[in-house]
């Protein structure tokens, strides 16, 4: 073979190399297309991940927001940018922490962590508060079997040193069991209605409730468990070392 032909075929091989190179590149360029495709136009898949007892929150109701902002087409996520879904889906009262992530397919899951109530307001104003003293509304999907709070609500005073002591409340085995409604004076004093037994516990200020607690329970265990729990009509731990029982049949 003389120089010539090594020359040609030099200039054939380095052609072909090219041609290889540009499709290479050129299938590359359409899966990176395909690929950016499928992550603007990804399905969705809502996880409530503390839903077996309650549903503040749907799968239905998270497809309808992204729907509404615009984030969601014919149940096809057209926008993918996560952080922005994740601050509006966190600005919903009812959402406690959201999550969104992209899977191997493309598709999007969107994990949600629904807020947990720790009492009811019931009266002219109706809502759930949790233990952060976060207010959200009431659901049409479910309801929580907490205790009930009624009378003059103040949403500053259920959101911050009430939401403390039913946090207390909730904690506690004992309390959590028995409390079966609050009442709320226009002065703030506080009336307890328990589970068990036909009586109420008055409360009053909402100052060293833990006390107030801690007394009643030990009154429950040594005074009314041999006296009868059917026999008063109030029990008044408001004042400090004292339990004041009021008879039924005491005018």
């Amino acid at each position: 073979m003389n120089e010539n032909q090594h020359i040609l075929w030099g200039r054939v091989f380095g052609a072909l190399l090219f041609v290889v190179l540009v499709v290479a590149l050129s299938v590359a360029i359409v899966r990176s297309c395909k690929k950016s495709d499928l992550r603007k136009h990804s399905n969705v898949r809502v996880e409530i991940v503390d839903g077996e007892e309650n549903y503040f929150v749907t799968e239905s109701d998270v497809l309808g927001i992204l729907e509404k902002k615009g984030f969601l087409k014919q149940d096809s996520l057209i926008i993918k940018d996560l952080t922005k879904i994740e601050n509006v889906l966190s600005k919903e009262k009812s959402i406690r922490k959201v999550e969104c992530f992209f899977v191997t397919n493309g598709d999007v899951t969107v994990r949600i962590w629904q807020r947990t109530p720790i009492f009811r307001v019931y009266g002219e104003q109706n809502f759930y508060v949790d233990k952060d003293g976060k207010i959200f509304p009431l659901s049409e999907h479910s309801v929580a079997h907490v205790p009930i709070v009624t009378g003059s609500i103040d949403s500053l005073f259920v959101s911050t040193i009430f939401s403390e002591m039913m946090t207390f409340i909730a904690s506690d085995e004992f309390w959590s069991a028995q409390v079966q409604q609050i009442h709320i004076s226009e002065n703030q004093e506080l009336t307890m209605i328990p589970r068990l037994g036909d009586h109420k516990i008055f409360l009053g200020k909402i100052v060293d409730y833990p006390i107030k607690l801690k007394k009643m329970k030990k009154f429950y265990k040594n005074g009314l468990t041999k006296i009868g729990w059917g026999d008063y009509s109030i029990i008044d731990v408001s004042y400090a070392n004292q339990v004041i029982c009021k008879r039924k049949n005491n005018k």
